[in-house]
């Protein structure tokens, strides 16, 4: 299983862009499409805190953090945080 889960929407550039940056690099993560259950997506991003898409988690254990979105991911792998 993946430490990565990623809630995402069909068509949204970034979301498109995180995943491709994602299968470039080789790394595991499980989609979540949402445009499916809007309702979900609205619960999604109030219990983040976060009002766009893609929303990127990394696992810890039996809890979730919030690592942001594709700019926020980007910035963390150019500072080598995540192989």
């Amino acid at each position: 299983m993946s430490d990565l889960i990623v809630y995402t929407v069909e068509g949204c550039c970034y979301c498109d862009k995180l995943i491709e940056l994602l299968d470039t690099k080789s790394l595991s993560y499980n989609p979540i499409w949402l445009e499916k259950d809007s309702a979900l997506l609205g619960q999604v991003k109030e219990a983040y805190g976060w009002s766009t898409v893609p929303i990127v988690l990394k696992r810890n254990n039996n809890s979730f953090k919030l690592i942001g979105g594709y700019d926020d991911f980007k910035s963390l792998l150019a500072k080598g945080w995540y192989k």
